[in-house]
């Protein structure tokens, strides 16, 4: 069973949703604040690592490294633009549209982590078996110009 939790948000406001008032214990580590709240008898380490990949990667390491974190979480809008009902998603799927090369006719999209070069495809990264949640699921792409307006519209940069 899971002992230690580590939750990263994207911006304040998701972190500052999660167990709202329950913890005075938070501290700055490696440029993130982290609050620790206690829970079912669990150690629950929360933190906002601002937006963007390279960010929850650090943050991610930080709650392995110093918190023993065992299971992580990254919770968040998702820049929830559409119309689908609900307030909760299960993601199964991600593409991650921001990686490619920009040409004369505009950016190409190749899969993370290939070279962009030759001919371009996007392939999603699929999420690991998992229990049923009941959750609608959902696929996300990642968009630097979406990130970008995120970050200005809720005021999240990191510090």
């Amino acid at each position: 069973m899971f002992r230690t939790i580590g939750v990263i948000a994207g911006v304040d406001a998701e972190a500052a949703a999660l167990f709202p008032g329950q913890s005075a214990n938070v501290e700055a580590l490696h440029g993130f604040m982290v609050r620790q709240v206690q829970f079912a008898d669990r150690n629950i380490a929360i933190t906002c690592s601002g937006i963007g990949k390279v960010n929850a990667a650090m943050a991610a390491m930080m709650l392995v490294e110093h918190y023993h974190a065992d299971l992580l979480i990254v919770v968040g809008t998702a820049g929830k633009l559409n119309g689908r009902d609900g307030a909760c998603f299960q993601i199964v799927e991600a593409v991650q549209g921001d990686y490619g090369a920009s040409r004369s006719d505009g950016f190409v999209h190749y899969r993370a982590g290939a070279w962009p070069i030759g001919e371009a495809h996007a392939e999603p990264f699929y999420a690991a078996i998992m229990p049923e949640t009941g959750l609608p699921k959902v696929r996300v792409i990642t968009s630097v110009a979406l990130w970008k307006a995120l970050t200005m519209a809720n005021g999240c940069i990191r510090r």
